[in-house]
């Protein structure tokens, strides 16, 4: 067969067709893959286009009946002299026949070619790969083409297409709704897309004519086990892994101790991404997660799947009643599961859940983190409505109100707290209820009744192996020295903070109790005796900074000043475009969802942060 010939404007894809053109010159067979509607069949035919005059190409359309057995059958003849390069268009269905196939017909003809388009690879010896993902920038010149609009663009535009993960076929799909509806209308259209996004040309194959078609192909080939983790992972948020599969498929007791080789499976199948953050992973496109929620519904299966994952996120979350203070390594887990904590949450009010207020308890966790005090105190109040009697809420509760000034609120929550810790003889509630209760103390300048309460809660986390706590109370209590001008005591106290939190791997803490080493020394007159960084433990890394590059942590720098995207490009000698993207990369990197996250994390880490106010609201105080 001939390529296929397109009378539409083909766009984007240079670099991967230059790409392909390299590597068809070195490598035997190539194989381009990608979810289903990222271009392939596109991408090959305008290879085969741009080549035709220099190579004599063969192609053949696994899809369309008998072109398989045509291809084994000139596989076994070796035509050598016909073409010297292969297409293989749409072969996910035939995938072992067509491998045995090529690997065969290239044993007679080493000088062959082929190119291999598939939404999983072949698995030959010699095989190299390329991997297809949406169209990026390209996405918005192609629906400006497709809708007859130019190629102009606008933000409108490019949210659609961020909607629909840049996905080609959704896109073109999608662009023949701008010619009833602007732009501006088509996202609020959009809600669902998959109903919509069901007309296509009719000349067509019929796999390209709807997105929902395109899926039902890839859909048809998994296995019955495939096809349940598919639908069960639609209700996980952002990037996730076997822990969190199994934890929606926990009621498929046979299911779970298989759950990594069939999440390797659908990302083989090129049904699951890549993560995007900076730990290892899987992630499901919108558009995808949307057709799983179909089935998952369709087979009755959403409400368990939901009670699974509002499950373990709970039991997750009831580790912060065990906690002095919120490890990094828990934060940073909640961190990422802030998506499926909300919506795990919500789901809980709905249906009237006791375990909504654990889940309220950790989604404030992050958010006090960040310093989001107004969201974290709708959810401590919620929780405090919920479960009175229970100490974190008023933990949190306390900690909220210390960071908003209110000191009067922030002792009598502590008080509420160690009273509930009591009751329910929970000891790490008690020393975090003491530890409030002592920075309270402390911010109203009550010295000596600061220190006694900070001291008991160090003691009592020391007894409890939580070193976390032990080095939040030294903290506190090396602020106290240098309140009180015990600076000798002061500064051996934040010399230990430092060397603890340095132990523990808490950047965020170290920077703190740094910049609060170097107030004591400066006001002793002392040399400083730590800089602003401090080199990295043998065997660890540091998690954030290690993985930002210097450009992104420039630009956060001015995101946290509160400059607008122009800028910070003129700041930079970079474009707009430039900006947002690498904004867009640092959010992936610290798991974050909003410019005003990343302002509020730049400012913790700069000279101005929380230590630096602490110590300048000593001036003027007598201890």
């Amino acid at each position: 067969m001939r390529p296929p010939v397109h009378i539409d404007r083909f766009v984007g894809r240079d670099e991967e067709l230059a790409q392909l053109e390299q590597l068809l010159g070195a490598n035997r067979v190539v194989t381009v893959i990608g979810a289903p509607g990222c271009g392939k069949s596109r991408l090959a035919a305008e290879f085969a286009r741009r080549i035709g005059s220099r190579r004599r190409v063969l192609w053949f359309d696994a899809a369309q009946p008998g072109q398989v057995g045509a291809l084994s059958r000139l596989a076994s003849g070796t035509p050598t002299g016909e073409a010297d390069l292969v297409v293989l268009d749409d072969c996910e269905a035939h995938v072992a026949t067509l491998a045995r196939a090529v690997d065969k017909w290239s044993a007679g003809d080493r000088e062959i070619g082929f190119l291999v388009t598939s939404r999983e690879k072949l698995r030959l010896p010699d095989e190299v790969v390329v991997e297809l993902d949406g169209l990026g920038h390209a996405a918005a010149e192609l629906f400006g083409d497709r809708a007859n609009r130019g190629p102009a663009t606008t933000p409108a535009i490019e949210s659609v297409c961020d909607r629909l993960d840049g996905n080609p076929l959704a896109v073109e799909l999608c662009a023949q709704f701008a010619r009833v509806f602007p732009p501006e209308e088509i996202l609020t259209v959009l809600e669902p897309s998959l109903p919509l996004l069901t007309v296509g040309h009719r000349t067509a194959r019929e796999r390209h004519r709807s997105f929902r078609s395109a899926l039902d192909v890839s859909h048809r080939l998994l296995t019955a086990d495939e096809r349940i983790t598919l639908r069960r992972l639609a209700v996980l948020s952002g990037d996730f892994g076997p822990t969190e599969a199994a934890a929606v498929c926990a009621d498929i007791s046979e299911l779970v101790p298989r759950i990594g080789r069939l999440l390797t499976t659908l990302r083989e199948k090129s049904l699951l991404l890549p993560a995007l953050g900076p730990e290892s992973g899987y992630r499901m496109a919108k558009m995808m997660r949307e057709y799983a929620t179909e089935h998952l519904r369709e087979a009755g299966d959403e409400q368990l799947a939901v009670d699974n994952l509002v499950e373990w996120l709970a039991l997750m979350a009831d580790e912060l009643t065990r906690a002095v203070v919120v490890s990094p390594a828990l934060l940073a887990v909640l961190t990422r599961r802030l998506d499926d904590l909300t919506h795990a949450q919500q789901w809980a009010v709905e249906h009237g859940d006791d375990r909504g207020v654990p889940l309220c308890t950790a989604i404030a966790a992050v958010l006090i983190e960040r310093f989001e005090f107004a969201r974290a105190g709708e959810l401590v109040q919620a929780a405090l409505r919920d479960a009175p009697d229970r100490p974190l809420p008023h933990v949190q509760a306390a900690r909220i109100a210390s960071g908003l000034s209110d000191h009067e609120d922030a002792l009598r929550h502590a008080a509420r707290a160690y009273a509930a810790a009591e009751q329910c003889e929970s000891r790490p509630m008690l020393a975090a209820a003491l530890l409030e209760t002592g920075r309270a103390r402390l911010r109203r300048g009550e010295f000596t009744a600061a220190e006694a309460c900070l001291s008991r809660g160090a003691h009592l986390s020391d007894l409890l192996d939580q070193p976390q706590g032990v080095a939040a109370a030294w903290e506190s209590m090396a602020l106290l020295g240098l309140w009180r001008g015990d600076l000798a005591d002061a500064a051996i106290v934040a010399a230990r903070t430092v060397a603890a939190y340095h132990e523990l791997g808490d950047d965020m803490a170290l920077v703190r109790a740094q910049r609060l080493s170097a107030e004591i020394a400066r006001r002793s007159g002392a040399p400083a005796p730590f800089g602003h960084a401090v080199p990295d433990q043998p065997g660890r890394q540091s998690r954030v900074p290690a993985a930002l590059s210097s450009r992104q942590r420039r630009i956060l720098e001015l995101v946290g000043e509160g400059r607008t995207n122009g800028q910070i490009a003129r700041a930079c000698g970079v474009s707009d475009r430039t900006v947002v993207n690498e904004l867009a990369r640092a959010r992936a990197v610290l798991g974050l969802r909003s410019r005003t996250e990343l302002a509020a994390w730049a400012r913790r880490r700069s000279p101005l942060g929380p230590a630096g106010e602490l110590i300048r609201a000593d001036d003027g105080r007598s201890g």
